[in-house]
């Protein structure tokens, strides 16, 4: 059972100094937005009813720069969604957080670690990170387009973790939806 109140005292904060002087988690919900069940077939293939039937919940660890998310869709068991993993160039601009027009100013690599868990290597400008993805069933295959990957999967749910550290830090590894949403501040 995962306590709401919980998740959303920890996702209240989107202003990063004032999460830091309270000694709390600050969510860009702008750029968490990207993370979810985007990629949907064309329009005749599914109905609003069908697109409304799926259920997400995040859960984002207090101390770690990990976000874990459960996915729950008949659509993804049927094949008609999956989950799409995209990463955007960064943008100046005042809540702007994400430039999409941009993809050849930023690189981005697949690396898979086993079947159930792949890493992502970033390069923007001088700026670099890996981003590790766990997941408890499916596949991770590129995208349509640059910087654009999916995650299949023939279950109703899926789990997904996504850590991230710099260039040269220490790897995370392997996560699970539970051990985020169970972890205490500290």
């Amino acid at each position: 059972m995962i306590d709401r109140q919980s998740v959303v005292r920890r996702h209240s904060f989107h202003d990063q100094g004032a999460a830091r002087r309270a000694g709390r988690l600050a969510v860009n919900t702008a750029t968490m937005a990207s993370w979810g069940w985007h990629s949907m077939p064309s329009q005749e293939e599914f109905t609003l009813d069908q697109a409304m039937s799926a259920h997400q919940t995040t859960v984002a660890d207090p101390s770690r720069a990990q976000v874990a998310f459960r996915v729950e869709s008949a659509l993804l068991a049927s094949g008609q969604a999956g989950i799409a993993v995209r990463f955007p160039y960064a943008s100046d601009g005042f809540f702007q957080t994400s430039d999409w027009s941009s993809p050849g100013r930023h690189d981005t690599a697949l690396h898979r670690v086993d079947e159930r868990a792949c890493r992502f290597t970033r390069i923007l400008d001088q700026a670099a990170y890996t981003m590790r993805l766990d997941f408890t069933s499916g596949q991770i295959s590129p995208g349509d387009g640059p910087h654009e990957f999916v995650l299949s999967s023939k279950a109703a749910a899926i789990e997904i973790v996504a850590g991230f550290w710099p260039a040269g830090g220490t790897a995370l590894g392997r996560a699970s939806f539970a051990k985020l949403r169970d972890r205490k501040p500290g």
